[in-house]
Formats: structure tokens, sequence, C-alpha cells
């Protein structure tokens, strides 16, 4: 069954009204839960068991407990100085499991979801975020992110560093239930086995073009997650803008079989070009590519692209730099590398184990403090100390959730590495209201 956008809003408007109407019940109850929660003197935030059975699991939380606490240490009034750090703190600290109270993560959400969208990456990360917190009650929110991307897509197929400012429906935060910790089986992702099925279906109307000419591999990248992110919640992305990705990257890829950042005006900074390959954009490349494929119902294994993006990766593979590309995005290419062995299914690239070499090297290198952060004339221009230690707990939660079919999420079965899916977009209703 399908819902247009106009049913969608009036629904939602609805819900949102008794949501809030509900709140205004029981609020001392919720304050007198965010104080104790303030009050624990130990959380743990760790995950059940790494994705490697080689991999020490104790030693993982412990990196991931520093690492968050770190992260409340540094915001001690649980308010962000700059915009930049909103949706990728709380994406972090989502997936390192801190409770859904917390009022680090209860006051900033409100915000977030008042704030119209406009900036590539942080709607990107805003995506991830609503489809892991409760991908059923934002499907709405979730098509209008899509909606947005699919609008702002340059006429070459990429994304630029900002789109025309939209607006979305209003919301309220509402984190769904979580019950006691369920175990992860190694190779899994938490995402997989949390959170409602997928609404109905919403089909997104063909986007009316903003006319921006071209934008760089880095912003596209974080777009297609936004595309992937409501994908999984039942959101149906048009083939268009999925035809154009696979083009675009295609198109761009090196000889060597790697990508490069390719040319863009970054602020700050100015006009950046950088065509040669490297891990960072390569890994962009290939979750793009692979991405795009799934939607579009091909064999994405199987293609020369991908194969040749994966023999990159495996030939020139590195944990402790980023290599072929700065060291300014040294941890932005870890999580990227996290992306594509999860979303792949690949415990290896070539001959390395990447989740055990990068957790190994994360723990090693995790300051006394809990931090990480890379070295680099540029860093507090671009990337810092937060956005760093960010990255490097998401990918040692393997914070990335799979490909699926949104039918496969609602009835919880876990595709199959080596499994092509269909073209068929059309998914039946999985969950009657």
């Amino acid at each position: 069954m399908r819902i247009s956008y106009s049913d969608c809003v009036r629904v939602r408007l609805l819900r949102v009204s008794h949501v809030q109407a509900s709140r205004s019940i029981g609020g001392n109850d919720m304050k007198w839960l965010g104080w104790l929660l303030l009050l624990c003197p130990a959380l743990c935030f760790g995950q059940d068991k790494p994705p490697d059975p080689d991999v020490d699991p104790k030693a993982v939380n412990a990196a991931i407990d520093k690492g968050t606490q770190w992260l409340l240490n540094k915001f001690p009034q649980n308010k962000f100085p700059e915009q930049k750090y909103s949706e990728l703190v709380l994406l972090t600290l989502v997936h390192a499991g801190l409770p859904p109270e917390h009022p680090i993560i209860r006051d900033n959400f409100q915000k977030l979801l008042d704030r119209n969208l406009s900036d590539t990456y942080n709607a990107g990360l805003r995506a991830l975020l609503l489809e892991k917190v409760n991908r059923k009650f934002y499907q709405l929110q979730l098509a209008e992110i899509a909606q947005f991307f699919a609008e702002n897509q340059c006429d070459d197929g990429q994304w630029a560093y900002s789109g025309r400012n939209r607006k979305l429906t209003p919301s309220v935060y509402n984190p769904v239930a979580t019950s006691a910790k369920k175990k992860v089986l190694p190779g899994a992702t938490q995402t997989m086995d949390e959170g409602p099925p997928p609404g109905k279906e919403i089909k997104l109307p063909p986007p009316v073009r903003s006319g921006k000419k071209t934008g760089d591999n880095s912003n596209s990248q974080y777009a297609v997650l936004a595309l992937f992110a409501a994908s999984r919640a039942a959101v149906t992305v048009p083939k268009g803008p999925w035809l154009e990705v696979e083009k675009w990257f295609e198109s761009k890829q090196n000889p060597d079989g790697g990508w490069g950042y390719d040319s863009a005006e970054v602020p700050g900074v100015g006009i950046v070009t950088t065509d040669e390959s490297s891990g960072s954009m390569t890994t962009a490349g290939l979750t793009a590519l692979i991405v795009a494929k799934f939607y579009l119902g091909k064999d994405w294994k199987n293609e020369a692209s991908v194969k040749k993006g994966l023999d990159w990766l495996g030939s020139n593979f590195s944990v402790r730099t980023n290599p072929g590309g700065p060291p300014l995005w040294h941890f932005y290419y870890l999580y990227g590398l996290e992306r594509v062995g999860t979303i792949s299914g690949l415990a290896e690239f070539g001959a390395h184990r990447w989740y055990k070499e990068g957790a190994e090297y994360l723990i090693k290198t995790q300051a006394a403090d809990g931090s990480w952060k890379s070295l680099s004339p540029l860093q507090q221009q671009l990337t810092d100390q937060v956005t760093d230690t960010c990255f490097a707990i998401l990918f040692l939660k393997r914070a990335t959730p799979p490909l699926q079919k949104p039918k496969d999420i609602a009835t919880g079965v876990t595709k199959k590495t080596d499994e092509t899916p269909k073209p068929d977009m059309k998914e039946k209703d999985q969950n009657k209201e």
C-alpha cells in the first residue's frame, strides 16, 4: 500500500499532538529519570560482542566507554557550541548506547528536529539518526530529507555542500522504548535488531532540481546515506537519482580502481581539487555505488566497478593512515572503511581483516582522556577532536546499518551478501496502524 505526502502530513500532525499531550502526563517522572541517569557513577556504552572473534570485546567496550565519557565531559552543559556537532555527536551517543532520556540527547534532539535542512553533511547524518532512533515515527521526515536531496542533486549526479533550505514537518522526540540488551552476533549490527518495522510505503514525487552544476564526492556520499536511511524506512526513492549516482561514480573511477575528491569550494579553505585515489574517497565511491546498485536491483557484487574499487581498497589497505590522502581525513576514512565493510558483508579487504586491525589500532592509539584526533595543520578548520572521536566510536560500534529492503527489516530477515535483490520497489504494508 502506498500513501501520499499530504496523507502523511495530516496523520503525523495528529500523532505529534497526541505525543505532546501524553508527555505532559508524568513529566516529573521523566525529570527524575534524567537526574538518575546523570547520577549514575558508571554506564556501559559498549557493544556486546565485536564482529571479529579475535577482537577482545572487553577492550572494545572499554574504548567505547572512555570515548563516550569524553564526549559527555566535552559538553557538560549538554549544549553544542557549534551546529556542525549536533547530528554527528547525537548519532554517536545513540549508537554507543546512551539512554534515550539522557539530557544531552533529549534536549538537543528537539532542536535538531526544528532546524531547517540546508547543509549536506548534517542533513545526511540526520537521516541516519532518525532511522536509527525510530524509523517508523520519523518516516515522513525521512521522506522529506530524501526529497531535499533528490531536489538538490547536481546536474552531474553529485551533491554540493548545501542546498535550498527546507523545513521539516513539525515533530517531537519519540525514541523507541528498548528492552534489555540483546546479544549482537559477530558481524551483525545492532540497528537491524532494534526499532519498529517500517510503516506504509511512501513514494517520493518527481524532484524539481535546484539547478546546481556540480558538487564533490564526499558530500555526495552523505547524500547517498540519507537516501539509504530513507529507503530503509520504506520511502521509495525514484530510480533517477540512483541512476545518476551510478553513472557519476563509474565515470569518475580512476584507472587504478580508486576515487579522488574531485573539485569543490570548501568553506574556509577555497577550491580543492584532488583526483588521485585515496582511502577516504574510495570508501565514499564504493558506498555510493553499492547502495545505488542495490536499490536499482542489480547484482552489485559482480559489477566490474565495485570489484575494482574493492581491489584498490585491499591493495592499499591501512588503518594507520588515510592511504593516498591527507591525514586530516584519517578518522573520516576509518568510518568509511567500516561502512563499506558492513554494507558489503565482507570481513576482509585483500588479506586484511578490517575490523580486527582497525579496532586494535583504535584501542592502542586512544588518548588517556578517551579521545582520538588526527594530525593535520588544517584540523581546527575542518575536523577536530570531537569529530575524530565520533568517527572512531562509530567504527568500533560498526554503526552503519546493513543493506536490507523494508520487508526484510520488518520480518527480521538478514539478506545473504551473495543474494541479488529484485528490482521491484513496491513494498506491501508491513505494519498496519
